[in-house]
């Protein structure tokens, strides 16, 4: 009959071996030795948990231990044409992000002893902000005028001044998502007005 030996506790890669005992008067006989091998528990993590992207594509990176494989899979989303390479060191890349939604892509870690866990990680997709678009330059008598910028599909448009050579320090306020309304331009010379269209997640054009 062989004896069962039960251990708890065991944190490390550890040897073990059975002696046997008779009496007194014989030696001690060892068995063969035993190594149990600990490998560390591992939990696939991915951070941040939420990404955001303006473009239409992303890379997403999860956690890789040694002795662990990870892998990115495509989970659900706004598709049609989501395309997701999985590359060394728990990266991947992810293409195909065409249309604004969420998308969910789920990270498996796996080792043979430890068994797998997954972590989910979305990809909010924003649409692209307006293309800004000022106008033509124009010459003026006056000092007072109004701009005209396009008007923003995606994101909000704002009108500053940020420059030239006139010697005065002129105002303006957009109004109406899209004109600005321009004054104090009391003296001679060029004056430089800025359009730019801005959104909370994507930047300004």
């Amino acid at each position: 009959q062989t004896p069962t030996f039960t251990y708890i506790n065991v944190l490390q890669t550890t040897c073990f071996r059975a002696v046997v005992r008779n009496d007194a008067t014989c030696p001690e006989v060892f068995s063969s030795a035993a190594t149990i091998t600990v490998t560390q528990r591992e939990i696939a993590s991915s951070s941040p948990s939420v990404l955001s992207t303006c473009t239409n594509d992303i890379n997403l990176l999860g956690n890789n231990p040694a002795g662990y494989t990870g892998s990115w899979a495509y989970v659900s989303g706004a598709l049609p044409s989501v395309v997701l390479t999985n590359l060394a060191g728990g990266q991947a890349t992810v293409t195909g992000l065409t249309n604004p939604g969420n998308y969910i892509f789920r990270y498996t870690l796996t080792n043979p002893t430890c068994g797998t866990t997954t972590t989910d990680v979305v990809v909010k997709r924003s649409p692209a902000v307006s293309v800004a678009n000022a106008g033509l330059d124009r010459t003026i008598c006056t000092s007072n005028t109004t701009l005209t910028g396009n008007r923003p599909a995606i994101g909000t448009g704002t009108w500053s001044y940020s420059g030239g050579t006139g010697a005065s320090l002129p105002s303006v306020s957009t109004v109406a998502q899209q004109f600005g309304l321009v004054t104090g331009m009391d003296l001679p010379g060029s004056y430089i007005f800025e359009w730019r269209i801005t959104s909370a997640d994507c930047p300004l054009s």
